[in-house]
């Protein structure tokens, strides 16, 4: 991407939803984002049906209810650019590609708390894991096509030292049942990956409370509310992001390329231009 890079980011759930248009720019990087990738070294899963079997050289992830299968990643961070703090990132998100599909439903993200390794784990001796951090869906139709995690705020506190990185764990909780791909699939070469897009805030264009936040992407047009389920998705070229005021107002800028990130926390709208469509209504 070339030129600046904007982005609108909205949070403090449930009851408004706040927001604020942040204007990224080349003080970093000369193209003002930076998409850094950092490979798997460690996946694995683990199955109750095999509860003291280590399948870390299985070719696929298995994630299911029932039977209870957990599958556990780990990424090389080393490939990042030195010296960046969470300030830094935009957006992270784990790249999976589905292999099979039994039983389409959401799946969650949780951190890994304590240390494994690929050819150890087990499903008697997996460690624990932490509160789900984002989650996403899997549709029926999936099958052969890659899927993109959110997983911002876990780098972000790993960057800082907030929380130590043991990986993740992906887990299905409402009866999903799903494979994706490992790094010893050699047939497809589809190994998981962590992608990040590193950028430099150059300043602050609008912020402030709102009740409603719109965004056109390339699936569609979304109305983001207070309380809305995590979700990942790629802005329309051009595209749209509305903002919902109090009392009625709105305010509304044109915005081209980038994503649009919805977690517990909030929304990320990151994009590569940004144009006033309305200017805000001022209050008397």
């Amino acid at each position: 991407m070339g030129g600046a890079i904007r982005a609108v980011c909205s949070a403090r759930y449930p009851s408004l939803v706040a927001a604020a248009l942040v204007l990224l720019g080349g003080a970093l990087f000369t193209d003002g984002i930076l998409a850094a990738r950092a490979p798997v070294f460690a996946d694995a899963h683990t199955s109750v049906l095999a509860s003291a079997i280590q399948l870390g050289a299985s070719p696929e992830l298995d994630v299911s209810l029932s039977p209870l299968q957990t599958a556990f990643l780990q990424f090389d961070m080393s490939t990042l650019p030195g010296g960046i703090s969470s300030a830094d990132i935009g957006l992270a998100r784990v790249r999976l590609y589905v292999r099979s599909v039994a039983a389409a439903g959401a799946l969650e993200v949780r951190p890994v708390t304590d240390s494994w390794t690929e050819s150890g784990i087990t499903f008697e001796n997996a460690p624990t894991l932490g509160p789900a951090s984002s989650t996403f869906t899997v549709s029926p139709g999936a099958r052969g096509t890659f899927v993109d995690v959110d997983v911002t705020s876990l780098v972000k506190s790993w960057i800082d030292g907030l929380a130590p990185n043991h990986g993740i764990a992906i887990v299905s909780s409402l009866g999903a049942s799903v494979a994706f791909d490992s790094k010893d699939d050699a047939t497809t070469s589809h190994a998981p990956e962590l992608h990040v897009d590193l950028v430099a805030v150059e300043e602050k264009v609008w912020s402030g409370e709102a009740d409603m936040l719109v965004a056109r992407t390339t699936e569609g047009e979304l109305g983001i509310l207070p309380g809305h389920a995590p979700l990942l998705g790629q802005l329309a070229e051009p595209g749209e992001v509305r903002i919902k005021l109090a009392g009625g107002r709105e305010v509304a800028y044109e915005v081209n390329g980038g994503f649009l990130s919805v977690t517990e926390h909030g929304v990320t709208v990151l994009a590569e231009s940004v144009g006033p469509v309305t200017a805000e209504p001022k209050t008397r």
